[in-house]
């Protein structure tokens, strides 16, 4: 999915899945995605680099 996203980094390609998995309605690790980008935005949930 990398190559073919849009975004400049790791996180932004992070965020990208996770609003998909949002608008489908699927849970992460029985979490809710938007709950999960509120944490990466927050800088509780760090995504490395690369």
């Amino acid at each position: 999915m990398r190559p073919r996203s849009m975004a400049h980094k790791l996180e932004g390609t992070v965020l990208e899945i996770l609003r998909i998995t949002q608008s489908i309605g699927c849970t992460v690790d029985d979490m809710h995605p938007h709950d999960l980008v509120d944490r990466i935005k927050d800088g509780e949930l760090e995504i490395p680099a690369e």
